[in-house]
């Protein structure tokens, strides 16, 4: 699995940005939300007259926290490693994590058939 890392999200996102791309205005305004750990993003789209909103609220993880996750979920073991052209060891500084979770032998294994 694959996420941003909250502690680089917190340190280096902006707050809000705008571009636009073949005649569509984009521009984002997001707000940490420190109870639930979620990041609340509003998104506004506009070509001509035509505007678009849509909210979206993603929780975000830091490394320690989706490796706590994982382990308390019954993995075994679980590697980090940091998104970068190549994939390399994850560090607090790691824009992106991806978690390699591994069960234990003769763990439980998901039905090969659907019964009805």
């Amino acid at each position: 699995m694959e996420g941003f890392n909250k502690t680089w999200l917190l340190r280096h996102h902006l707050s809000q940005w705008e571009e636009t791309h073949g005649g569509v205005h984009i521009a984002n305004v997001w707000r940490w939300d420190e109870r639930t750990n979620r990041m609340r993003d509003l998104w506004t789209m506009t070509k001509g007259q035509r505007r678009v909103r849509r909210s979206v609220s993603v929780r975000q993880y830091s490394g320690a926290e989706i490796r706590n996750l994982l382990l308390a979920a019954g993995f075994e073991r679980v590697e980090l490693f940091r998104r970068a052209p190549t994939p390399a060891q994850f560090t607090a500084n790691s824009r992106k994590w991806v978690a390699v979770a591994h069960k234990a032998e003769g763990a439980m294994r998901w039905p090969t058939k659907v019964r009805a």
